[in-house]
């Protein structure tokens, strides 16, 4: 039986066993040292967390590939008075299909870009109203990064194009050579393009630019 401090182990010079720590060795008269704790060493990677510490942080994988990835970004931004208003903007990604109009909470309807922060009420025999419809236009992006715009249902004309380097708008369903694989009205898009909606003071401009083209807009 042994007490507190009389801890044996082997004796460091002639390894006899069950020799007494902080004693002499009964074999050699060699003084017995306690033996040094085992340390295990470890090969940092960059990832191993420091002095031990263990991490519930999942190992980093490589993120998936976005849909974005390889294709433009693209934005609609509007045009005032012929300046960009960078804050008056939307993005469309790959694979969305954006309703563009005003919100309408008495009648449920909620666009993805709400256009009636930027839209003004416009002077009529029916007091002042906005000449921008609740559903004004459909924009989508396919899975080709293509972009289309189509007018909403029962709006049919009252959303104009103007293709890049033309300063003719005109209606949608007129340019039929443009139309989508479903021909559904659709028209196809390229940077460049502008589209119009509503009228007189009430009306809004949008030009398409893209991000990675060094496009530049003023705040």
């Amino acid at each position: 039986m042994t007490t507190d401090g009389d801890v044996t182990t082997h004796c460091p010079t002639c390894g006899a066993a069950n020799q007494r720590v902080g004693k002499f060795c009964d074999q050699c008269g060699s003084k017995v040292e306690a033996a040094p704790d085992a340390v295990t060493a470890t090969i940092s990677d960059g990832n191993t967390p420091p002095d031990g510490a263990v991490s519930n942080e999942p190992a980093s994988q490589d993120p998936a590939p976005s849909a974005e990835a390889g294709h433009a970004r693209l934005r609609f931004v509007r045009l005032l008075n012929g300046t960009f208003k960078a804050e008056h903007a939307f993005d469309v990604p790959v694979g969305a299909t954006l309703l563009v109009g005003r919100t309408d909470p008495t009648s449920g309807i909620f666009p993805d870009v709400d256009v009636t922060m930027w839209a003004q009420r416009v002077p009529t025999s029916q007091g002042d109203l906005y000449t921008i419809h609740r559903k004004q236009c459909l924009i989508r992006r396919d899975d080709e990064a293509r972009l289309w715009i189509i007018d909403a249902e029962g709006y049919e004309g009252d959303t104009l194009v103007a293709p890049v380097g033309t300063n003719q708008f005109q209606t949608i369903p007129s340019l039929s050579d443009e139309r989508a694989q479903a021909d559904d009205g659709s028209r196809a898009l390229v940077v460049g393009d502008r589209i119009l909606m509503g009228q007189g003071a009430g009306m809004l401009i949008f030009q398409l630019v893209s991000l990675d083209e060094g496009a530049t807009t003023d705040e």
